[in-house]
């Protein structure tokens, strides 16, 4: 991703020293979004990839740093029309597995909490 201009890298300070950490390239990622929003959004089949992409968006609740209200009534609405197609299925794992992990996270994290 760095060779394709999508993400830099960059030294910072930290507690334990300089680490090398990665920035999202702005112009790349407004390319992205744009090209996601134009897939999920306008009239047309809706791919795998982007039915799965948008249910991860919506499961980490990171769909609204992207769309606004009307947008994301908008996806809801297509969305809905997947309802009862074979992707749906797939959708309902995606979400499984991403609740899966978060739980799994939230319980190493109180864990670790608890130990120190």
């Amino acid at each position: 991703m760095v060779e394709e201009g999508i993400v830099d890298t960059e030294t910072k300070k930290g507690l334990l020293g300089e680490k090398e950490v990665l920035k999202v390239n702005d112009e790349a990622f407004e390319s992205v979004i744009g090209e996601v929003k134009t897939e999920l959004l306008e009239n047309g089949n809706l791919t795998e990839d982007a039915i799965l992409l948008a249910s991860l968006l919506n499961a980490t609740k990171f769909i609204k740093n992207i769309f606004n209200k009307y947008e994301k009534e908008k996806l809801n609405d297509r969305l809905k029309e997947i309802k009862d197609t074979p992707i749906a299925q797939k959708v309902k794992i995606a979400q499984k597995a991403i609740s899966n992990m978060s739980a799994l996270i939230a319980a190493m994290m109180i864990t670790s909490v608890n130990h120190v």
